[in-house]
């Protein structure tokens, strides 16, 4: 029986689909799922801006003042999801140790700009 060669490199090629896109994210929430797989949701957050607004109107001109915050502004805080994600547990734990590693480096990165820049403003 004739033995396959193991090729000592593999060139992966990367492509972005039509839907892919960059949204704000900031935060997420998962669960294991029964199947067992992770699931997870990734949510922005802002506040909600209600329908309607009311304005003061002067009377002498009709044109309206200041918008009354109690009635143009809701107080409800909104965390919207984005996108949810579905993975087996090895994936799951291969995209934390990166995310994990990539916010080390960021924090390094801003951390010796904020050094050099404390240092050249002495």
């Amino acid at each position: 029986m004739a033995t396959q060669k193991i090729p000592n490199t593999i060139k992966i090629k990367y492509k972005k689909s039509q839907q892919y896109h960059v949204l704000p994210c900031d935060g997420a929430r998962s669960v294991n799922t029964p199947g067992g797989l992770i699931s997870i949701d990734f949510f922005s957050e802002r506040f909600e801006v209600s329908e309607t607004s009311a304005y003061k109107v002067d009377i002498k001109t009709g044109s309206l003042v200041e918008e009354n915050e109690e009635e143009g502004y809701a107080k409800a805080f909104i965390r919207e999801y984005i996108v949810g994600l579905s993975m087996n547990p090895i994936v799951a734990r291969n995209v934390g140790k990166l995310l994990i590693d990539k916010a080390e480096q960021a924090i390094s990165a801003q951390s010796s700009a904020m050094e050099r820049l404390a240092k050249s403003n002495v």
